[in-house]
């Protein structure tokens, strides 16, 4: 577990590291040149306005799920992030798992992928494995990818409305990893039931506080949470 005086110290820490590298060159194209913070080299596509906040102006979400993913991941560890755009969050979990872990990125859009292939192999990063599919829960879910070896430590999924058939599709990666954790995004109390029944634990992020499914349901907004069977943060 992590004490909250340790979470909020690193919380300061990825802050300040985000003020000191923002910013990137344009390279033409719609292309972008920075880097993240841990130093690599990230591509990315100056059309879309969250990549481009993510160089300029880091929003506190993106900087908590960094602390959070820093005290969580360990190398060797087996992660996955389902819709990692240009790769942002894949190369980062990279970072923390080491070359004796493994990182699978999924990412349907091909410019998206394209930037995703691209950055992997400017930073030499081989146990990154990047998969263009859409993921939901019929042939092309994550159980079916992952039949041979369903061990996974971490799961981050950024697909909002897709949530509940990516959740529907991954239930024997769900039930075989007691540890594991699920970094997601949604406005849908029903998304998330069948986790909260099965002992899940929410973090509402980037406040870090535990909130009830039906806190959810009674805003109606977009929350982004950290779902764990067990506590995480401790006073």
């Amino acid at each position: 577990m992590i004490s909250a005086f340790q979470f909020q110290q690193s919380c300061h820490i990825f802050s300040h590291n985000a003020r000191e590298r923002r910013g990137g060159i344009y390279t033409g194209e719609g292309q972008i040149l920075g880097k993240d913070l841990v130093g690599h080299q990230l591509l990315i596509d100056s059309r879309h306005f969250s990549d481009l906040k993510t160089f300029y102006v880091p929003p506190l979400l993106d900087i908590t799920i960094q602390a959070i993913l820093y005290h969580l991941v360990q190398p060797g560890m087996r992660c996955l992030e389902v819709g990692t755009g240009c790769g942002y969050y894949s190369l980062y979990l990279a970072s923390l798992v080491k070359q004796t872990g493994q990182i699978y990125g999924f990412e349907a859009n091909p410019t998206y992928f394209t930037f995703l292939k691209k950055n992997i192999k400017a930073n030499d990063l081989n146990w990154i494995t990047p998969i263009q599919s859409h993921i939901d829960d019929s042939s092309a879910s994550l159980d079916d990818h992952f039949k041979e070896n369903p061990q996974m430590d971490l799961c981050k999924i950024n697909p909002i409305d897709s949530l509940p058939s990516i959740l529907k599709g991954m239930k024997k990666l769900i039930r075989t990893n007691p540890k594991i954790k699920i970094i997601c995004r949604t406005n849908s109390q029903k998304a998330i039931e069948d986790l909260v029944q099965d002992g899940f634990i929410i973090y509402h992020i980037p406040e870090m506080k535990i909130i009830e499914a039906e806190e959810i349901k009674k805003t109606q907004e977009t929350k982004t949470l950290l779902l764990s069977r067990n506590q995480i943060i401790t006073e």
